[in-house]
């Protein structure tokens, strides 16, 4: 029973602190009493580096081939794995099947 008694209490108690409202703190790295936090306790700052550039899908990669050859794409897949490029097959009007390398940043045909 006294299990039971010391779970209740540590549930009431933890329940109690989370509807206690924060008091906003001056700096966020100041802890309640003035002093400062340990490092451990500071706030996580996400950084991930500078934003990626806008790149192009398969979808995009297909448009442009069509677009530049007035043909009918057959298939899109990647240069190689991770590469940032497109091979697009396109059936050109004449019945001849062409390979087109979109580059997938900058949208540009390079082959």
């Amino acid at each position: 029973m006294g299990g039971r008694r010391a779970w209740l209490a540590a549930v009431a108690g933890a329940v109690a602190l989370a509807a206690a409202p924060a008091a906003p703190a001056a700096d966020a790295r100041a802890g309640a009493w003035g002093g400062p936090l340990p490092l451990w306790l500071w706030p996580v700052e996400h950084h991930h580096g500078p934003p990626a550039a806008a790149r192009l899908g398969p979808e995009a990669a297909a448009a442009i081939a069509r677009e530049r050859t007035g043909g009918r794409v057959l298939r899109v897949r990647p240069r190689r794995p991770g590469a940032e490029a497109y091979r697009v097959r396109v059936l050109l009007p004449g019945g001849r099947v062409r390979t087109v390398v979109v580059d997938g940043r900058t949208g540009e045909v390079i082959e």
